[in-house]
């Protein structure tokens, strides 16, 4: 019996044995599958094509130097139908031109009949077929380009151009259309070019981010435009676009925001300094009109600080109430958005209270965002509000008494202006002015600034 019971022990601990070790070979499995998928996800690579970044259910990631993605998710965004082989471990994907076949683990790509050798091959990670972006790109006939800086792959697709009767095609590239001020300067770039009789292409919006605003400005300059014109959501990047638009002998035109010192061919703005100044002296005429508001104190909701030249509108601000014996207790970035304006003002709120006369904003969408923290405090009224755009919605809360004043840039003609000047250097007209962007050395030209008062109507 003992001898039985020893040997069911000794039986017993041969089977722990093989547990454990069963368990670590599970365990390092599991590893092997989850831990690319993890670096991957630190890569923070971004794919796009046309413009728009796309989604991956697996994130992209680099295998021996490669860029490698999920293979139904590229294919289908570059407009090919795929079949998967399991027998042979074959991906045939095919669209109105282009036959392409690969074989997992296999350095062999078969285009339309013709092989083409692969740096890394087709390979399953994570229950998903990865593939090389940049020769799956191509070999359906579409344009690749990695820009390192952001970790981005750009894709364009070969669009066939209709020939435009006047010869000309321009490429429109915006700030954000989701920002009430563009959608005129929009219709204006629009309007001109119909005018002028230039093919444009559909616009393309940066919607805030530099990294759409090179990936479609690089769709743009590759569909060939015989100049581009842009008001840039992130001008520091200017100098990558011009890069790539000298080489391919594209002028450019920036409207608004600023070049980031690059090297346009011509910059229109508004005269921001000399607006913020307007708004000041404006504040100055009306301050005694509030009997209630006694405080000498004001603040200041700042735009990004990318935007060299949208930030002289504090300064012009500055330039009117200091000297007038006004305080500038405190200045923060609002990055042109509503909810971070929102969030600063019921910051200055809290800490000022009473004690702030007014608030000027470098743009009409963050006042809106102040007016609201106001609103909400329970202190319509007591602290004044101004703004920077002559925006409808600014406008409209003028005349309901939320807010105080704005300076009025005229939107529509910047994005007139920037097409006639981009049209004038073209066509050989040539253009002129008697003011020099200092950073950039571009010609640069002025656009006049108005004031909207506290009755939301124009001032003389």
């Amino acid at each position: 019996m003992i001898a039985e019971l020893q040997k069911n022990q000794t039986d017993w601990g041969i089977v722990m044995k093989l547990k454990k070790r069963l368990s670590l070979i599970l365990v390092l499995a599991i590893l092997a599958g989850i831990l690319p998928l993890y670096a991957s996800a630190q890569t923070g690579i971004t794919v796009t094509i046309d413009g728009a970044a796309l989604s991956f259910d697996v994130p992209p990631q680099i295998i021996n130097g490669r860029a490698m993605v999920p293979m139904r998710r590229i294919f289908d965004a570059l407009g090919a139908n795929v079949q998967w082989n399991g027998a042979s471990r074959s991906i045939t994907a095919t669209s109105p031109n282009r036959t392409i076949v690969l074989h997992i683990d296999s350095t062999t790509m078969v285009v339309n009949g013709n092989i083409i050798t692969l740096d890394v091959p087709p390979q399953i990670i994570g229950n998903r077929t990865l593939v090389p972006v940049r020769a799956v790109s191509e070999g359906m006939d579409a344009n690749v380009r990695w820009v390192s800086d952001i970790k981005t792959v750009i894709i364009t697709r070969r669009v066939v151009q209709t020939p435009d009767p006047a010869g000309l095609t321009f490429g429109w590239s915006v700030y954000d259309l989701a920002n009430p001020f563009f959608i005129p300067m929009d219709e204006g770039v629009k309007a001109k070019a119909a005018e002028l009789g230039i093919t444009l292409l559909p616009t393309h919006d940066n919607k805030s981010s530099v990294t759409e605003m090179i990936s479609g400005v690089t769709s743009l300059i590759e569909q060939g435009i015989d100049a581009l014109v842009i008001s840039p959501f992130g001008p520091e990047a200017m100098n990558t676009v011009m890069t790539m638009a000298k080489s391919a002998g594209i002028p450019v035109v920036v409207v608004d925001i600023g070049t980031g010192g690059a090297p346009v061919d011509a910059y229109v703005m508004s005269d921001y300094r000399g607006g913020g100044r307007l708004v000041g002296e404006y504040f100055l005429s009306i301050y005694d009109e509030f009997e209630k508001i006694t405080s000498k104190n004001v603040a200041i909701i700042k735009v990004e600080t990318s935007a060299i030249y949208a930030r002289m509108r504090g300064e012009g601000f500055k330039d009117a109430v200091v000297p007038a014996g006004f305080t500038v207790v405190d200045e923060q970035h609002g990055n042109s958005s509503m909810d971070e304006a929102y969030a600063i003002m019921v910051d200055y709120i809290a800490r000022f209270g009473n004690d702030l006369a007014a608030v000027f904003v470098e743009n009409d969408w963050m006042a809106l965002g102040a007016v609201k923290a106001i609103d909400e405090a329970g202190m319509s009224g007591q602290i004044l509000v101004f703004g920077f755009d002559g925006m409808d919605e600014a406008i409209h809360a003028i005349r309901a008494g939320k807010m105080h004043g704005t300076a009025m840039r005229d939107s529509f003609g910047l994005g007139q202006t920037g097409v006639q000047l981009a049209y004038d250097i073209v066509s050989g007209k040539g253009i002129s002015s008697n003011v020099t962007e200092q950073a950039s050395g571009a010609p640069l030209f002025w656009s006049p600034m108005a004031m909207i008062g506290k009755d939301g109507a124009l001032l003389p």
